[in-house]
């Protein structure tokens, strides 16, 4: 099933599959379907899809609207330094690891792909682990709440009563960069990283930590002019410059001394004075409600934060760069959508393949990818911004979840429920039974089976006294439907006669396409051209004509054209019985034919040679008979085959399919000695377990009796599947096998 379709439904909130004339989004076009699921006290995941117009694709969008309260917290996370990067997933399972409900999960800012530093504020647990004056952020209190917008970090050195503003912390030196402060945390491998020609200064940390509001005590150990990485210890911290680009910066760290101390102090605007968590943003969206302008162009997967005017905070994505599935969104759209939601303020963050959602459902333990990366997988990224809750369950029941794989269903088509019991901290309480009940169709465990009418089908989970309920569409005539061979779309099918076609319908309903099977549906087709069976399995005659396959679902009907094409390669075979037996085998690869000056030929009515049968087989079975190139035989006459058959001999030897006969004591394979109908039919009985047929009566043939004893129970096995019928009221047990009868035979072959 796509991806569109793998979601998962409202808990206690309605689900609306919404017709197009029902709402509509002025930033992301109409509205398909939209769902609410509320997963923790103060938080809702809402999961929606768009149809756009004006690109004529979807767009699938995910955001947590977050109310903050004494349940639920936020924080900024990264991996085992400033610079490492880390999946949502790993973010996750870290703090699980440690006694956290990850209640949801969003990448956070843009990076510096070549080295991993964020470029923006990263602050965790009240510390400052990297930032500067620039940019954008997002941060949270210790009571949740939020401020957005700039922060204007001013980050100041004293020494000896002269100020220097740092350029930043955490990050890495670079040409007139300006002097930036390094700790322990800035690498996995505790060093500056640093290649270019400059000037550090090495210090202990006597006393404070960098955080917003703070001041830090420092001694110099060492003033050294570098080029190459120097390590920093755990209670050190580094201020380097390079060589160009900042004189003052370069003078005041060369003259320092060790054993002297200086602080250094941080400091921001008044709203951020407080702020324990934050992640960096590149963008400003949103400001006072208004929309920003000078965005670059071009949809893309995208994540953005926003804060309403009440204090709720959105995080949210839009999936992108997969048709069909999402578009994704322009950052100036991305901006519109977000003013949609409430938000006075938003910030973009990191987008693209970095683009990820995940969050902890009440079905489930742990938090779960939600979203569809662009990249196929989730990208490893310099920090994610969590919102967390107690990670232990109260065991008190609390509501019933419920959900399902599709929100909406194809007449008679089938959809998983999941149901369980969900304790107070949105725990999954999977030793309780909920009984589930459906307004029509059927459930059968945990399936719904949908009725053959459309209409709207209630589904009701209960337990004790507490029940959830959860509206499913069933659709009995589907906007549209398009017959595919495999994955491939047709309008028409041209085959050659005695092919087989596995055929399935793409059924699309309000822009999505539904789960189907082949057995959903009605399908036809002319009697004079084939059979088509109720999984959509296609059997052509072995004769030439034109017409229409069906395919029928309520009052939704499409007809597509079929033409059966006999198309033989051969110039010996037209008007031959069996010409478009051969034509159909030939098509197949396993008849070839035999050319001459430039011209192939079937010769349809001479005999076959029992090697020539053996090829035959090998390649009607699907047989590499290179695999067999070692197969030692006991044939005397081998040297007797021709090489081009060989290895088909010895694979029929090994599969049991050919057993030879014994000439003046010798066990032979004769390979050039026409082949009999009766050695033919045994070894196509012996090709495959014929178990529980019926075996026919043969008596009705007028020479029977004839019938060799190791040929009996094949010709009655043969009889009884019609692949043998005589001829005359006569088997012909010992007669020649022309090739246009042995590729009838092959042709028809059950």
């Amino acid at each position: 099933m796509k991806k569109a379709l793998s979601l998962i439904l409202a808990v206690a909130l309605v689900l609306t599959l919404a017709p197009a004339a029902w709402a509509y989004s002025d930033a992301y076009g109409e509205e398909v379907w939209l769902q609410d699921t509320q997963i923790h006290d103060g938080v809702t995941l809402s999961d929606n899809i768009y149809w756009s117009n004006y690109y004529s694709d979807l767009r699938h969008e995910y955001y947590l609207t977050y109310s903050p309260g004494d349940t639920v917290t936020a924080a900024a996370a990264y991996g085992a330094s400033v610079c490492d990067r880390i999946t949502a997933a790993t973010a996750a399972q870290t703090y699980e690891a440690e006694g956290y409900r990850v209640v949801g999960a969003i990448n956070g800012d843009f990076y510096d792909t070549a080295t991993g530093y964020p470029l923006g504020l990263l602050v965790s647990e009240g510390e400052i682990l990297s930032g500067s004056s620039n940019y954008y952020a997002v941060g949270f209190r210790s009571d949740g709440s939020a401020v957005m917008g700039s922060p204007n970090l001013q980050i100041t050195l004293t020494s000896r009563g002269q100020n220097l503003s740092l350029a930043a912390i955490n990050k890495p030196r670079v040409e007139n960069g300006g002097v930036t402060m390094l700790t322990y945390d800035f690498r996995n491998d505790h060093t500056t990283g640093t290649t270019t020609a400059g000037v550090s200064v090495i210090a202990t940390i006597i006393d404070g930590y960098a955080e917003i509001g703070g001041e830090m005590l420092l001694q110099v150990d060492q003033v050294v002019e570098d080029t190459s990485a120097l390590a920093i210890g755990e209670d050190q911290v580094v201020l380097t410059t390079a060589l160009t680009g900042y004189t003052q910066g370069l003078t005041l760290l060369r003259s320092m001394m060790p054993g002297e101390t200086f602080t250094v102090s941080f400091t921001a605007n008044e709203d951020w004075m407080d702020v324990t968590e934050a992640v960096g943003a590149l963008y400003l969206l949103v400001d006072n409600g208004v929309v920003q302008s000078g965005f670059a162009k071009g949809n893309a997967p995208r994540t953005a934060v926003g804060l309403t005017a009440d204090g709720d905070v959105v995080l949210y994505t839009v999936d992108g760069r997969q048709s069909g599935y999402s578009l994704g969104s322009s950052m100036s759209v991305l901006a519109q959508r977000m003013v949609e939601l409430g938000c006075v303020t938003a910030v973009c963050m990191d987008g693209g393949g970095s683009t990820t959602m995940a969050a902890s459902t009440p079905d489930s333990d742990y938090a779960q990818l939600l979203n569809s990366p662009s990249d196929g997988s989730q990208r490893k990224v310099s920090n994610h911004l969590l919102l967390l809750a107690d990670g232990e369950p109260t065991e008190d029941p609390d509501h019933v979840y419920l959900s399902a794989s599709a929100p909406v269903v194809l007449a008679g088509h089938t959809v998983e429920l999941t149901a369980n019991l969900v304790d107070s901290a949105y725990f999954p309480m999977e030793d309780e039974e909920v009984t589930l009940s459906a307004s029509a169709g059927e459930i059968v465990d945990n399936t719904f089976i949908a009725p053959a009418e459309g209409g709207t089908v209630i589904i009701a989970a209960e337990w004790e006294d507490l029940v959830t309920y959860l509206e499913i569409q069933v659709i009995d005539s589907p906007d549209s439907m398009t017959v595919k061979r495999g994955n491939t779309a047709v309008t028409s099918l041209t085959m050659v006669p005695g092919e087989t076609a596995e055929l399935s319908v793409s059924v699309i309903y309000n822009h999505l396409e539904l789960e189907t099977t082949p057995a959903d549906f009605i399908w036809s087709v002319d009697p004079a051209l084939g059979t088509i069976d109720e999984n959509g399995v296609l059997h052509t005659n072995y004769a030439e004509g034109q017409g229409v396959i069906t395919v029928t679902k309520g009052t939704s009907t499409v007809t597509i054209p079929l033409t059966i094409d006999a198309d033989s390669p051969f110039v010996d075979t037209e008007g031959h019985w069996g010409s478009a037996y051969m034509a159909a085998l030939y098509h197949q690869g396993i008849f070839t034919g035999v050319t001459v000056e430039d011209k192939l030929y079937a010769y349809p009515d001479q005999a076959v040679t029992r090697m020539e049968f053996a090829v035959l087989l090998c390649r009607y079975m699907g047989i590499n008979t290179a695999d067999y190139s070692t197969v030692e035989v006991p044939f005397a006459d081998m040297d007797q085959v021709d090489s081009w058959a060989a290895d088909a001999v010895r694979a029929m030897y090994a599969l049991g399919i050919v057993g030879g006969s014994t000439v003046d004591g010798q066990l032979v394979f004769s390979p050039n000695t026409t082949l009999t109908r009766a050695e033919a039919v045994t070894m196509l009985g012996r090709m495959q377990d014929y178990e529980g047929v019926v075996p026919a009566d043969l008596s009705v043939f007028s020479d029977a009796a004839s019938v060799p004893p190791y040929a009996l129970e094949y010709f009655q096995t043969m009889v009884t599947l019609g692949v043998i019928g005589g001829s005359d009221g006569k088997l012909d047990p010992n007669g020649a096998l022309t090739r246009a009868a042995v590729c009838k035979i092959l042709a028809t072959m059950p």
